[in-house]
């Protein structure tokens, strides 16, 4: 592997946090699941999956909407000292305590499940795999005062060797199933 300097270029986006749409499928559907390559040559693409996850015939992702700024992504170094591995923590807001709302909450719990964010950059991350799926912790609230927000957080996590890849193949999801980002 050939290591570079890191350096940081003036003016460029990087904005934190998630965009509002993103994506969520179930392990059981998968047909294939890409992984990060085994012997990648640079830095850049030792985190990035090119290849497309494949979902079985009839089987789709669905897209999730969230509110602007209460989603992010975070990496936490984790293990003993030659035990190294990385918890990986999504937090996603969505408004309301609707019966879809409350349905979803109630049925992500113990599935094996992966997400596709997209970052303010452009780029897509990828959350979950086979080996280590994502599980859906939810915590719904109705508010107390009417100036309140109601509605779910959905805290994602899952563990891995580093952070969330980089997701660069195509995302399978039905276009009714899409909210058209």
């Amino acid at each position: 592997m050939n290591f570079d300097v890191l350096d940081f270029e003036e003016g460029m986006n990087n904005m934190g946090g998630l965009r509002s749409i993103g994506y969520y499928g179930f392990i059981a559907d998968v047909e294939s699941f890409p992984e990060l390559p085994a012997a990648p040559a640079t830095l850049e693409e030792s985190i990035v999956i090119t290849e497309d996850i494949v979902l079985k015939a009839g089987k789709t992702m669905y897209s999730m909407y969230g509110t602007a700024e209460t989603a992010g992504l975070n990496g936490e170094s984790q293990g003993e000292r030659d035990g190294k591995s990385t918890k990986r923590t999504a937090t996603w807001f969505y408004p309301t305590t609707s019966k879809k709302t409350l349905g979803a909450a109630l049925k992500f719990q113990n599935r094996r499940m992966f997400f596709v964010y997209q970052e303010h950059d452009g780029k897509y991350r990828l959350h979950g795999s086979p080996s280590f799926p994502a599980e859906v912790s939810a915590n719904d609230t109705t508010g107390t005062a009417v100036t309140d927000r109601k509605g779910v957080t959905f805290t994602i996590a899952d563990s891995g060797f580093g952070p969330c890849p980089i997701y660069e193949g195509a995302i399978p999801v039905d276009s009714a199933m899409d909210l058209g980002v």
